[in-house]
């Protein structure tokens, strides 16, 4: 028997150690090289201009000032399995001396989460099935840790909730007061519900894991618009569309998001994984987007229309700070000025950074004294501008280096360089 104990014990203490392990694998190293704004960033040293090869991607803004953090750590008086976890494993792994970063990798799997207003806690779904609850993927722990929501608490929507006929693009409804502006980035704050209806979600899946991993833009009822680097390397079974997304992490908003499978992508065949040359790709969706208040298409501008030094707004749900672990709850947004490539290749080159911003196919945004900027966990992500009362996308969001600093704005793909090539592509 002490045998059979002792093993079970070394078979619990590598599935956590593999647990750890497989969490560190979406831990980004903050690094100063030209990357894609995405989620979790690997450096490669060997690729051209110094710019990473691979990535995964989701949105998020930057600011100078402190920011108030949306994930908290789980309270020393109401500690769950996980806490228990790191307690041990970090005695075993450092005699007594928690470290830092098994603290971040615990506060991703959630002991708790919010559904219609109401709290839920977080459990193994099997938990969840036992009680009798529904298990909801609102706990970043996959189909393993789910949120256990009691099953006459789930919502029967209504199919035309929020519809509306005659949506037109560009054109935002929704005009109620939650999320009122509040200052909590460098340079941004939470956007209100609904006033970015064209954010797009895109959503990559495993067995263990579902996770935002970047932006996009809705620009009709099959098609959502993104950056080349986001899905190139994923195959389609792995992605999922989110529209209609505000708080990530509650699901209180007047209206649902809806989530959407993915039937194919399309990327630029001149896109350069080495330099983000072409940065652009299309999703079709699996069945029509029903427009509702909170779910609008983004106008497309014509092509080759220039746009520098207009104001612009880019929005997502990435990081605040550049190396950042948390991400904040609800959608922030930022506003940024836009910058001619000429303008923008100076700058870089007065920082010496030799990277290549192409004329044509990219764009800058941001301030010459920095302070505000897209940044990991932005990738794909648009970068919208007002025409005639209208929304009208001129980027999305491509790499930079590090975040809203002096001088080197974010990179954008240049939407009205590529407007013929989308045409082309959805009829």
């Amino acid at each position: 028997m002490s045998v059979i104990k002792k093993t079970n014990h070394i078979s619990l203490l590598s599935l956590l150690l593999w647990m750890v392990f497989a969490w560190l694998l979406v831990v980004e190293v903050s690094t100063d090289l030209a990357i894609d704004r995405s989620v979790d960033t690997e450096s490669d040293e060997g690729s051209a201009n110094d710019l990473d090869q691979e990535a995964s991607h989701a949105t998020r803004i930057v600011s100078n000032s402190s920011s108030d953090d949306t994930v908290s750590s789980p309270s020393s008086q109401s500690r769950g399995i996980f806490d228990d976890m790191a307690s041990g494993l970090s005695t075993l792994l450092s005699y007594g001396s928690s470290p830092v970063w098994f603290e971040h990798i615990i506060e991703l799997w959630k002991q708790s989460s919010w559904y219609r207003g109401e709290k839920f806690d977080c459990a193994l779904s099997i938990t969840c099935a036992i009680s009798g609850k529904k298990s909801m993927d609102l706990c970043n722990g996959g189909l393993i840790w789910t949120c256990c929501v009691d099953r006459e608490k789930i919502d029967r929507i209504d199919p035309d909730l929020g519809a509306l006929d005659n949506a037109k693009c560009g054109q935002i409804v929704q005009q109620n007061s939650i999320g009122k502006k509040s200052a909590r980035i460098v340079g941004g704050h939470d956007s209100a519900f609904g006033h970015h209806p064209w954010q797009a979600a895109l959503i990559k899946q495993s067995f263990l894991s579902k996770r935002i991993s970047c932006g996009g833009a809705l620009i009709g009822k099959r098609w959502v618009i993104t950056a080349a680097h986001c899905v190139y390397s994923t195959p389609v079974s792995s992605m999922r569309v989110r529209l209609g997304e505000w708080n990530v992490r509650e699901q209180s908003e007047p209206f649902p998001h809806e989530d959407y499978e993915v039937e194919r992508k399309i990327e630029h065949k001149g896109y350069e994984p080495a330099t983000f040359k072409n940065d652009i790709a299309l999703v079709r969706l699996n069945r029509d987007v029903k427009y509702r208040q909170h779910i609008i298409p983004v106008c497309l501008p014509s092509p080759n229309e220039v746009f520098t030094d207009k104001p612009a707004v880019v929005v997502g749900w990435g990081r605040t700070a550049h190396g950042q672990l948390s991400t904040p709850a609800r959608l922030q947004e930022v506003e940024v000025e836009v910058v001619d490539s000429t303008s923008c290749q100076d700058w870089f080159r007065q920082n010496n950074r030799k990277e290549t911003i192409f004329q044509k196919e990219f764009i800058c945004a941001g301030f010459v004294t920095g302070g505000k900027d897209s940044c990991q966990g932005d990738s794909g992500g648009p970068l919208v501008t007002q025409k005639d009362g209208r929304g009208v996308l001129i980027g999305l969001v491509s790499w930079g280096i590090s975040c809203a600093r002096p001088k080197l704005p974010g990179v954008y793909t240049n939407i009205a360089h590529f407007s013929s090539w989308v045409q082309q592509n959805i009829v």
